[in-house]
């Protein structure tokens, strides 16, 4: 299945894109970083030094299965979705997520 035609991604792109058909990044990263600040499993693996990659499959896997009903994906569904949606246009869907991990971890680290 091409991930851009899945029912997932469909799902993300049209809860993000307004009236005129513009994908809404700074809405997308908000709910991203609601999600992280409030989850205990993130927070657990940043404090555990996992790397931004594998914190992002965490995050867009809780994520989607938050916007599908019934989603389980795969570390490698999970990793194509986040291709395409970071991809999709002129500007990077996570960047102000990355950011906010990023700020998370060093949070953590001044911690310890």
């Amino acid at each position: 299945m091409v991930i851009r035609e899945s029912k997932e991604y469909l799902g993300i792109i049209g809860a993000y894109t307004d009236d005129n058909g513009r994908f809404q990044y700074d809405r997308f990263n908000k709910e991203l970083i609601k999600l992280a600040t409030s989850s205990k499993t993130i927070k657990t693996v940043i404090n555990q030094g996992a790397s931004e990659e594998d914190i992002l499959l965490i995050a867009i896997d809780m994520f989607v299965a938050k916007h599908v009903k019934g989603y389980s994906g795969t570390e490698d569904h999970n990793s194509a979705m986040i291709l395409a949606l970071d991809t999709m246009g002129k500007r990077r869907a996570f960047t102000a997520f990355k950011r906010h991990l990023r700020q998370m971890a060093s949070a953590h680290k001044k911690l310890t």
